[in-house]
């Protein structure tokens, strides 16, 4: 028990790790919301906190464009240092799930909640371009945590380790439930900070697993 605590500590104090941990606090920056903007925070999406001209609109953009710099920093080095084909595409998912976070901050949702009015979304072009760039990302990192932690699982890892694989995989499938439930209800902003919460948890994951499989090779994976 003692080597799985001594093994699970060395892999948390991986350079990789650790800025993988950064960037996922960066991107999980719904809470701040509650604090520099509370009326957006308490009814609307978290992509409305980047809106323009709302207040601290250019903090929250900087925190996905640095979450999103990090990450793919983070997934180049990665890449470099492993041949597997498997760890491979989840790096890959995960550098394509940063580089579409940088591209929905960099265009945010032009409707903000001071506005009397906004354009429909026909006539936002940037809006249309960071909805899509949203549900893209979201998709690439679910690619990728599908992908490495299957491989884990693959492997003798511990029972902790597999309850941790397990329960990352309820939680996507919980809150996509609750996404599908909630939909156009009060609780849906919650929903949402609770899914933005998970892919941060997700990211930290797959790091971790990445970094275990490249330590610990197999053939095939």
């Amino acid at each position: 028990m003692s080597k799985i605590y001594t093994r699970a500590l060395l892999l948390f104090q991986n350079p990789i790790v650790l800025l993988g941990t950064v960037a996922a606090v960066l991107y999980c920056s719904w809470p701040l919301g509650y604090v520099l903007n509370p009326i957006v925070a308490h009814g609307a999406f978290a992509s409305q906190l980047e809106a323009s001209h709302e207040p601290y609109d250019w903090l929250f953009i900087s925190f996905d464009i640095l979450s999103g710099v990090i990450l793919f920093a983070g997934g180049l080095v990665q890449w470099a240092k492993t041949k597997s084909l498997t760890i491979r595409f989840s790096i890959a998912g995960y550098m394509i799930f940063a580089v579409l976070v940088i591209v929905a901050a960099i265009l945010p949702d032009g409707c903000s909640s001071s506005s009397t009015a906004c354009y429909s979304v026909a006539h936002s072009p940037s809006s249309v371009i960071h909805g899509l760039a949203s549900v893209a990302s979201v998709i690439a990192l679910l690619a990728s945590i599908v992908l490495i932690l299957t491989a884990l699982f693959g492997h003798h890892v511990s029972h902790w380790a597999k309850v941790i694989i397990l329960s990352v995989l309820f939680c996507w499938s919980l809150v996509g439930l609750l996404a599908l439930a909630e939909y156009h209800r009060t609780a849906e902003n919650l929903v949402q900070y609770a899914f933005i919460t998970v892919c941060s948890a997700s990211l930290v994951v797959s790091m971790l697993a990445i970094e275990y499989l490249r330590y610990k090779p197999r053939h095939g994976v």
